[in-house]
Order: structure tokens, then C-alpha cells, then sequence
């Protein structure tokens, strides 16, 4: 970049960045909003993602769906997508912390413990994966599979008992 492209660089005043800062933080905006991206680019965007982890590209997938959840934090399926894609890859403490936070953003949701609870046991950790299995039963509701999933998992642990971590 030569002197004439910097000078040309409309950089924010003090005031547009305390403006844009307040708007981020008071009114709950994303990086996505700010930036002007839609919705309907971010869901093409998944797609993509949903495509190639559905074709085994697990590393590629991550890239995506990172992307996706920089640009729109507050949507829980994008979190749920970096997890499963960091589960695959055997990212199990980051797989963890994206399941954290998708449940965060649906605290009654079984999914993201179910999936955490699976991580818990790569990584050798029956405490917590007991304790992330209680809670899908507790928010699986009228969801059968999770709740009989959750269940049977759960029992396994229990009759293991010490053979696990």
C-alpha cells in the first residue's frame, strides 16, 4: 500500500466509533449488522459450511462457520455448527466452548449439553458429561430421541462407574 491509498483510508472519527460502539453494545447489534450483511447471505454462507461438513471437509467447515459466528453471535445454530465441526476434529475443549455458548443463547435446549456431554467423555471427563447429560434430560421435554439418548448414556456412565475418569 503506497503513502497516496493510506491517506485516502476514510478512517471513523472519536465520535462515529462511540457511536457504533454504543449501537453494538445498548441495541444488541452483530458485526453482520454493522457491516450491512443479510441474513439471507449469512444462510447462503451456512449452506456452504452445512455442505462441506456434511461431505467430511471438517476443516473447511470450521473456517466457515467461524465466520459465521464472528459476524452473528447471537445465533445459535452457527455455534452449534462450529461445535460439531470442532467435535470432529477432535477440538473437544473448543467444541465445548461453542456448545457453552449455543446453550447460552437457549438455555432449554437439550442439543448442545447432548453434544458437550460427548465431548466430556473423549476427553476422559465423567463428571461433567454426567452432569451436561442431566441437564438434556431435564430440557429434552416431548423430544424423545434426546431424552432416551441422554437417558442411556447417562446409565452406561453409571454402571461404569469408576472405570471412567
Amino acid at each position: 500500500m503506497n503513502k497516496e491509498n493510506v491517506e485516502n483510508i476514510d478512517v471513523p472519527s472519536v465520535d462515529q466509533l462511540t457511536e457504533l460502539t454504543e449501537r453494538f453494545l445498548l441495541e444488541g447489534l452483530s458485526f453482520k449488522d454493522l457491516k450491512g450483511i443479510s441474513d439471507e447471505d449469512m444462510e447462503g454462507i451456512y449452506a456452504v459450511g452445512f455442505n462441506l461438513y456434511n461431505n467430511g471437509k471438517y476443516e473447511d467447515a470450521l473456517k466457515v462457520f467461524q465466520f459465521l459466528c464472528f459476524f452473528d453471535h447471537f445465533n445459535r445454530k452457527y455455534w452449534m455448527a462450529l461445535g460439531g465441526a470442532r467435535q470432529m476434529l477432535k477440538s473437544y475443549k473448543d467444541a465445548i466452548d461453542a456448545y457453552s455458548v449455543a446453550t447460552v443463547l437457549k438455555v432449554h435446549d437439550p442439543m448442545a449439553p447432548l453434544q458437550a456431554a460427548s465431548c466430556y467423555l473423549a476427553l476422559g471427563d465423567a463428571k461433567s458429561a454426567k452432569s451436561a447429560l442431566h441437564c438434556a434430560i431435564k430440557y429434552s421435554g416431548d423430544n424423545k430421541e434426546i431424552k432416551s439418548r441422554a437417558e442411556a448414556l447417562l446409565e452406561f456412565l453409571e454402571k461404569k462407574g469408576k472405570d471412567i475418569k
